[in-house]
């Protein structure tokens, strides 16, 4: 499915205490439309799978979040990214597009898949990748 951002609102939040809270609003295309404070819907939730997780950094896009842990683990958020299990305890940092996906592990490596249409994987060709591949 394409990602239409602007369909989507998606916000993450990590406090000083430590704690992952979250804001989703989904409307239709063409909608504009104003969530009221009062809507319990407008609150955000706390991410109970986070809590007591030291969290070093988030990647959010296309209505997606991960957490990167302190010891640099990926913990799903919205979507489970099983691709990046194989990188377990390596990762620094996880960045979104719209139909791909780079991570950069602490050894300094770059780890890519998804659509690759447009050369954004960095591999040399334009074929989509499934599994991570590392450019």
């Amino acid at each position: 499915a394409e990602c239409k951002p602007v369909v989507s609102s998606l916000t993450t939040n990590l406090d000083n205490s430590g704690t992952v809270s979250q804001l989703h609003v989904t409307g239709e295309l063409g909608d504009l439309f104003v969530v009221p404070l009062k809507d319990p819907d407008a609150k955000p939730r706390i991410v109970r799978e986070l809590t007591g997780t030291k969290i070093a950094s988030f990647a959010a896009g296309c209505s997606r979040t991960l957490a990167i842990t302190g010891d640099g683990h990926a913990r799903a958020v919205t979507h489970t990214v099983l691709q990046l299990e194989p990188l377990g305890g390596q990762l620094v940092q996880v960045s979104f597009g719209s139909t791909h996906m780079a991570a950069l592990t602490r050894s300094g490596r770059v780890y890519t898949l998804g659509d690759g249409a447009d050369g954004e994987l960095g591999l040399g060709h334009r074929k989509p990748m499934k599994d991570i591949s590392l450019v």
